[in-house]
């Protein structure tokens, strides 16, 4: 059970895929570019984390992996190659600044999306002579720093905790999505096309949202993540209830 609960983890880590549809809305073809870049992220996600963990423990007693410490350079060390660290330092560091530009990006482009159809402060809309969305880029860059600060000053208690509740946070919009694509799909059947589909349709669909129901409810069942399961719950109702408390009507 509290490998199930822990789950939420990984959500936080490999959240983002979604990124595909927001930046496919600035290209000049969206269906192909969401079908490449979608297959190309399930095919990364495979290789660099599935395969790669499976080389890992063919190498590395599991006892040995130790929290905080990289596996991977645990594995090229006792592989003989002293000079893992140093080069996995490196790759995670260019690969955290990537992670920190998409962030930016997405960040930005819907909160200026929300802003403009009246779900977020209007000021949020503006753009600058280059049409980009710079008051957004700035907020959501300074929420960044205020990470950085927490993760120095509590990287054990207040980080971890942002960690694990940010993942429960990522798996209730994930199960929302997937609702509403469901929902989506009876209403209106014509908005799949053949270029974007989903495969095993309900039925995939109905797996996925029962394996996240499990994940929640392992996370409320074990000690440890019970706290943050409730306080994941406190997040999403005030999110709700703000929506439905500030909402503005909109015209057609």
């Amino acid at each position: 059970m509290p490998v199930v609960a822990t789950v939420t983890t990984v959500f936080f880590s490999l959240v983002g895929a979604e990124i595909t549809t927001v930046a496919a809305a600035e290209s000049k073809d969206p269906e192909k570019a969401v079908v490449r870049m979608a297959t190309t992220i399930t095919w990364r996600i495979l290789l660099f984390y599935v395969v790669s963990l499976g080389l890992i423990v063919c190498v590395v007693a599991w006892p040995m992996v130790k929290p905080g410490e990289s596996p991977f350079t645990l594995a090229l060390n006792v592989m003989g190659f002293k000079w893992g660290s140093a080069v996995m330092s490196f790759i995670i560091l260019t690969a955290v600044l990537s992670c920190l530009n998409s962030a930016v990006y997405v960040c930005s482009r819907v909160l200026h999306v929300m802003a403009d159809r009246g779900d977020a402060p209007r000021w949020l809309a503006e753009v600058n002579s280059q049409r980009v969305p710079a008051r957004s880029i700035l907020l959501g860059s300074l929420v960044g720093v205020i990470g950085v600060v927490i993760a120095i000053v509590s990287p054990n208690r207040v980080f971890a905790f942002l960690i694990s509740t940010t993942g429960t946070v990522i798996l209730f919009v994930y199960l929302m999505t997937a609702v509403a694509h469901i929902r989506l799909r009876h209403r209106h059947p014509e908005t799949e096309t053949k270029a974007v589909r989903v495969w095993l349709f309900p039925w995939l669909s109905y797996v996925t949202i029962g394996a996240m129901v499990a994940v929640l409810i392992a996370m409320a069942v074990t000690p440890e993540l019970a706290s943050q399961f409730y306080f994941s719950l406190l997040t999403l109702a005030v999110v709700v209830g703000s929506y439905y408390g500030f909402r503005k009507p909109r015209g057609a």
